[in-house]
């Protein structure tokens, strides 16, 4: 089962007002679902900065969920850079899948440049 999408907007990888309410309810769906795990996924492979900016948005959705939410970590799955094209979205869908909840930014050196974009 998909879950609601999270949009970005640009290049950015913080959430707007309307998309912190949406992941409140998508915390309130998990939350109601407490025997399925979450895979979390990013889109862009063309280059390392889209790779990157993937990684920062499937961060930034992860850490809101565990942090502000009460989502526990060992739940959900870090997926970034899929195929495809770059998009201004994150996924997320319920498995009874397990994989990691972390993994390191696959471009480090660029990570500033990124997550310096507001």
């Amino acid at each position: 089962m998909q879950l609601p999408v999270v949009n970005f907007v640009g290049d950015s990888y913080l959430f707007s007002n309307s998309t912190m309410l949406k992941l409140t309810n998508i915390a309130d769906i998990i939350k109601a679902n407490p025997s399925c795990n979450v895979k979390v996924r990013g889109f862009g492979t063309e280059n390392k900065r889209y790779q990157q900016l993937s990684w920062s948005r499937v961060n930034a959705v992860i850490k809101h969920l565990v942090e502000e939410e009460g989502i526990s970590e060992s739940r959900l799955i870090f997926i970034y850079g899929q195929s495809g094209e770059s998009n201004n979205r994150v996924i997320l869908e319920f498995t009874n899948e397990e994989g990691p909840n972390t993994a390191p930014a696959p471009h480090p050196e660029l990570r500033r440049k990124v997550e310096g974009r507001h």
